[in-house]
């Protein structure tokens, strides 16, 4: 699962290099990413690796361009799902899962509207 970030605190790039050279310096940048339960919560390398995200995309040139960066110390060999506070759960099948959810309980009120 790739996660989108944009920079914190007032904080904008004009190049990669740069990106990478604070994303390496542990500087927060922000989740931006719809429907995620972190959404537009600080992030940096370490609560990342933590989480088990190996790659993220990071928006620059305020935010016309995006760019894809491997976290720095990201095991290739982690398993931990990203942000989800299950740990057999990633953040995307918790979403979908939720929309099944309700898409069965309006089909059952269907069904059982018509008995």
């Amino acid at each position: 699962m790739y996660l989108t970030l944009v920079p914190a605190y007032g904080r904008d790039y004009k190049s990669k290099a740069e990106i990478q050279k604070d994303l390496d310096a542990g500087k927060d940048f922000i989740i931006a990413q719809y429907g995620h339960p972190y959404d537009g919560k600080p992030a940096n390398a370490e609560s990342l690796r933590q989480s088990g995200v190996k790659t993220v995309n990071i928006r620059y040139k305020q935010q016309r361009s995006i760019g894809v960066f491997k976290v720095p110390g990201a095991s290739s060999l982690s398993s931990n799902p990203v942000f989800s506070g299950n740990p057999g759960i990633d953040a995307g099948s918790a979403v979908v899962g939720a929309g099944g959810v309700i898409l069965f309980a309006w089909l059952l009120g269907k069904i059982f509207k018509g008995l």
